[in-house]
Order: C-alpha cells, then sequence, then structure tokens
C-alpha cells in the first residue's frame, strides 16, 4: 500500500477541521440576528468595560506596530517593547483624560444636587486661551473684512506655527476678535 493510499481524504489547505462549513440553505434572517445580538452584546461589554476596552484597543495597536518593527517572530526583546511601549501610551493617554478633566471641571461651574444637566461642550484652559479684550492692545480694523484684530496680528510680528486662518478662529472663539457692523467705506 503506498502512502498516498492510506492517507485520508484531504482538506482543501485553508480549511479547519474542527470548523462544520455552513449549510447553504441556513436562514439568512438567523444570521441577521445572531449578528444583530452580538453587536449590542459587544457594545454594551464596551459600555460596562470603557477602560480595559481602552486598553485593548492600545494593546492591539501596539501590537500591530510591533510585529511591523519586529517581524512576526515573537522574541524576548519584542516583548519588552510590547510592555514599554504599552505602559507608555496608557499612561499618556490617562494623562491626556486627567488634563481633559481638569479643564472641563474649571470651565464649568458646580451643579447643583438636585438638577441634571445636559454635557457642557469643550473649553480651553486658561494656559491655552487668549487673553480678554481689556489686556489687549488697541485694535486696528483689516481691510479685507470687518473685524478687529490686534496690532500685533495684522502687523503678522508673531511667531506660530499655525496658519492665521487657524489663529484668527481660535481667537475669535475665545473672545479676543469682535467683528465690527458692515460700515460703508468713503
Amino acid at each position: 500500500m503506498t502512502v498516498l493510499e492510506s492517507s485520508s481524504p484531504t482538506q482543501h489547505p485553508t480549511e479547519d477541521p474542527k470548523r462544520q462549513p455552513r449549510t447553504k440553505n441556513f436562514d439568512e434572517a438567523v444570521l441577521e440576528k445572531l449578528r444583530k445580538e452580538n453587536r449590542e452584546r459587544k457594545k454594551k461589554w464596551r459600555e460596562q468595560n470603557e477602560e480595559r476596552n481602552k486598553d485593548n484597543d492600545l494593546r492591539c495597536r501596539v501590537n500591530k506596530r510591533a510585529s511591523k518593527l519586529f517581524g512576526q517572530e515573537d522574541g524576548e526583546e519584542k516583548q519588552r517593547w510590547i510592555q514599554e511601549e504599552f505602559t507608555k501610551r496608557q499612561q499618556k493617554r490617562k494623562e491626556k483624560e486627567r488634563r481633559r478633566m481638569l479643564v472641563f471641571s474649571e470651565s464649568s461651574p458646580v451643579p447643583s444636587s438636585t438638577s441634571i444637566s445636559a454635557p457642557r461642550p469643550y473649553a480651553p484652559s486658561a494656559a491655552y486661551s487668549y487673553p480678554q479684550q481689556s489686556v489687549l492692545p488697541p485694535m486696528m480694523k483689516t481691510e479685507s473684512c470687518n473685524i478687529s484684530l490686534p496690532p500685533m496680528v495684522k502687523s503678522e510680528q508673531y511667531n506660530s506655527d499655525f496658519p492665521i486662518d487657524a489663529v484668527l478662529s481660535l481667537m475669535e472663539l475665545n473672545g479676543a476678535i469682535h467683528y465690527l457692523p458692515n460700515v460703508a467705506s468713503h
């Protein structure tokens, strides 16, 4: 008897022998119901386990990066890098969330214990906000539009990595720029 005769029926190389193939007659409505239930179950888990979900997402990104840097094989150096990178990114994320909560708590008044209020919009911290109008230099009217700008902005005597449009938008949001009513030029 030859090797070919004694071997069991061959399977396709990508097939998993433990996994049963789906039947063609399987009701599509049943599949959709299962998918919907799984989506709801996963959504509920993510809501109840927010920190673990964030850590899982972070671990996935770190592992993907490690595979690009070190290859698919596991090694001591790769595992050490994964652990260090995960810890570093996790601490960075937690610090960012802590700062966001500080900004949120500084910018919002203390709510009364009996009233439930809607979520407050994001407000930048005092370190990043622009000075209020009372401490700004005298305003100058620009020719291109009816807004008042501090002279340093108009003369572009500032050092910024941001485009002027972004700077002006931020200043407007923080109340440092005030629109003037349209006045006909003489």
